[in-house]
Parts: structure tokens; sequence; C-alpha cells
């Protein structure tokens, strides 16, 4: 489930893979809900966004526990043969067109909002917690630290054959609001980290460079 913890004037909030039912998603977004506004009581004047653990799963979940840290409109999408399926922030909740699932919403207001946001990437992060990074991607105020993820910033689709068996074919790759695409390639942080950094040893420079931004 997403946590979160206060590094002085700057909030972590961790969000991790998620793969359940609708029931799970639930629970899920009702604890990434608490866990920013536990964080948003101190008034953060920034946020770090720590993906290094989320190694894929549902990403509408993920997306709609940062609702509170993203602006409004097209996130970023799906690119494939067939052309494109964009994700959509309105009103609190994510959608992907095309998709008829309505999903969770996130009524949630941050007390500063629109706040610088650095995002802490591994190489454990993969698939959809990779495709929590195009919807930062192209925003002036964030960035990413730490090391490159696992290069599956991917969709794909379940194909049931006749003897059981699920053949999952990659069928789209993630775009970012500015068009750039992604795909099977890992995704390079805008700051390097060495891979045996500790916890602290990552936070402190995303933390730093929060502080350079327009009121941190």
């Amino acid at each position: 489930m997403p946590t979160s913890r206060a590094a002085g004037d700057v909030a972590v909030l961790t969000v991790p893979a998620f793969a359940a039912d609708t029931a799970g998603e639930r629970r899920y977004v009702a604890a990434g809900i608490t866990a920013v506004e536990s964080a948003d009581a101190g008034s953060p004047c920034g946020w770090i966004v720590d993906l290094r653990e989320n190694f894929g799963g549902d990403m509408v979940p993920m997306l709609t526990v940062l609702v509170p840290l993203l602006d409004e409109g097209a996130l970023g999408s799906f690119r494939g043969l067939d052309g494109s399926s964009t994700w959509i922030l309105r009103g609190g909740r994510v959608s992907v067109t095309g998709d008829p699932r309505v999903s969770e919403e996130n009524p949630l207001r941050l007390s500063r909002p629109r706040p610088p946001v650095a995002v802490l990437t591994s190489t454990r992060t993969g698939s959809s917690g990779e495709a929590s990074l195009p919807a930062f991607r192209g925003l002036a105020r964030a960035a990413t630290f730490g090391q490159a993820t696992a290069g599956f910033a991917t969709g794909n689709e379940a194909c049931h054959l006749s003897d059981g068996a699920d053949l999952r074919i990659t069928t789209v790759r993630d775009v970012d609001r500015t068009g750039r695409g992604y795909g099977n390639t890992p995704i390079q942080p805008d700051h390097p980290l060495p891979a045996a950094a500790t916890t602290g040893e990552v936070v402190a420079p995303a933390s730093a460079w929060l502080h350079t931004q327009p009121g941190c």
C-alpha cells in the first residue's frame, strides 16, 4: 500500500506495485489518499515520489494516488499500430480513452498546489511503474533521480489460447505529454545516482533540488 513520511519540509510518498481485483484497487487508492493527506498536513513545500520498488501491475490506481501532484488534462498515452489512447486526468479520476472501466476518484487538493516533484527510480522500476514517469515528464516542476528503469514502458494484451495458456503480447508503448515515446529501453533519470546509494543518499539530492525550485 502507498505510504508517506516527512523529510524536513519535504514529503516522501512511496507508490508501490499494484495488481489486484476491484476491491484491492479501492483499498490501494484509499491508502494512497490517506498517505497524501497525512503528508500534506505538514504543508510540505515539495514532494518526493518513490517508485524504486514499483515493478508494475495496473497503472491507473498508481496515477490516481498521484492525482494531487499532477496537472489536469492529458498525462500521457499508449501508442501502438492501431493508434493512440490517451491517459486523462479530469475531476480527480484517471481514465484511458477506449477503456470502459471507471477508476476510483481522488478528490484531494494540496495545501500548496502544483508543488515541485522529485521522482525516484531504480532498475526495479518497471512496466506500469514506469508509466508513472511520463505523467511527470514535460513538467518544468518535476525531475527524476536515481538509476535507469527496467525498460518495460509498454502495455501488453492477453491472448487466451485453446490449451488454456495465456500469451501476453506487447502491443503499445508509453508516450509522455511532449510526444516522446518510451518502450524497451531503460528510462534514464535526469540526475543519475549510484546503484549502491542508500535511501538517505537518494533523498538528500532530491530534497536539495526541490529547495532550488520556486516556492520551496
